[in-house]
């Protein structure tokens, strides 16, 4: 029952890193980041710094819990099965090349509609990012460094254990490097990205060594850890926005973003935790384990194909006159205060027409998944 209980929490969790990334997508067409430039090809001409805000809640909460589930969800087959983590490796290698190939065909697609014309091979620049890919990548490189850890010194990595301290200091650490705002995509291999990647390596460690799951704060929840979650998340709100429009004593504000960045994604964890309790408590394990199926058959081709959904529904949109520019154009562009009204209402559509479109996927799921007819 315990195991049944902490599959089913995990399988939870999953689906809470899966969508805040899903809804990053949608928001970051409509937001002001610094270097966003080449990770992310148009933007509203009005950003909102507020959606700005949320994508970066969202891109820190979905990927270190993305990354955590991945290391413990490998560890017991890991230990167990000797050549497990080579055939996991090769199993992520062969998703990347292959959806790799597939997205690069869709962009030159719609490029050379959008152009009216077929590409030439130089201006085809898109071939060198690893799109959204990025983490199949670093997940089969993760993978492969544990395995050849496996195979000298198997005693030792059964028995690693990673103080939750490590991971929150390295964290830190490298956001402060680049900058405090947020870690870089690593949609191109750099310097600063791969400081990211060596970040998510250590939070990836880190769930790997959780032999009992993934964390709790020993307390249970209550409305003053509430209170104090929200307070963490509008400080972590206030010092990305001092960084985006460089407010005086920059280096005090970078540091105290730097260090509220990982503390913020426990506080947000712990939310989660809380919704899956009160789940939980309805003895209604049905809708989790229809949850759990969804995820394992959907998550990875609606991740990888939402994105140029998305910039074929911004291309409809400009049809109509909605004012989106591609990234290139404006560099030097700054934020400011005001809120379109344009913006949020293009934001919403968006919003509306994805969610709409998950919504039908679940219930064609649900009518094809025989147990949810019984």
């Amino acid at each position: 029952m315990k195991n049944d209980t902490l599959d089913r929490q995990n399988s939870f969790l999953r689906a809470c890193a899966m969508l805040s990334l899903l809804y990053l997508h949608l928001a970051l067409s409509f937001t002001w980041i610094p270097n966003l430039y080449g990770i992310w090809p148009i933007a509203v001409t009005e950003p909102s710094i507020n959606l700005t805000g949320l994508a970066s809640l969202l891109n820190l909460f979905g990927l270190l819990l993305f990354f955590i589930l991945s290391g413990y969800s490998i560890r017991k087959n890991a230990l167990a099965h000797e050549h497990y983590l080579l055939q996991k490796v090769k199993q992520n290698s062969s998703r990347f090349l292959m959806y790799y190939v597939l997205l690069s065909l869709v962009f030159y697609l719609l490029l050379s509609v959008s152009k009216l014309r077929f590409l030439a091979f130089d201006e085809c620049t898109f071939l060198a990012s690893f799109y959204h890919l990025w983490f199949l990548a670093a997940l089969a490189v993760f993978q492969l460094l544990l395995a050849f850890v496996r195979q000298f010194y198997k005693s030792r990595l059964e028995n690693l254990r990673i103080p939750l301290v490590i991971p929150l200091i390295i964290h830190a650490v490298g956001l402060f490097l680049q900058g405090g705002v947020f870690l870089k995509t690593p949609t191109q291999l750099d310097s600063s990205t791969l400081l990211s990647i060596g970040v998510y390596f250590f939070w990836f460690l880190y769930g790997f060594t959780l032999s009992h799951g993934p964390f709790r704060l020993s307390k249970p929840f209550s409305l003053v850890r509430l209170f104090l979650g929200v307070g963490l998340v509008g400080l972590y709100f206030l010092a990305k926005t001092a960084l985006i429009f460089s407010w005086h004593f920059g280096f005090f504000w970078k540091l105290f973003s730097s260090v509220l960045d990982p503390l913020t994604f426990l506080a947000a964890l712990q939310f989660c935790f809380w919704l899956f309790e009160k789940f939980a408590k309805r003895q209604q394990p049905r809708p989790v384990n229809q949850l759990q199926t969804f995820m394992q058959r959907y998550q990875l081709p609606i991740y990888v194909f939402q994105i140029p959904l998305i910039f074929v529904l911004i291309s409809i949109f400009e049809q109509f006159g909605a004012p989106f520019f591609t990234t290139d154009q404006k560099l030097n562009t700054t934020p400011n205060w005001e809120e379109s009204l344009y913006t949020w209402g293009l934001f919403h559509l968006l919003l509306f027409v994805f969610s709409a479109g998950l919504v039908l996927l679940w219930r064609y799921h649900q009518q094809k998944t025989p147990h949810s007819r019984e």
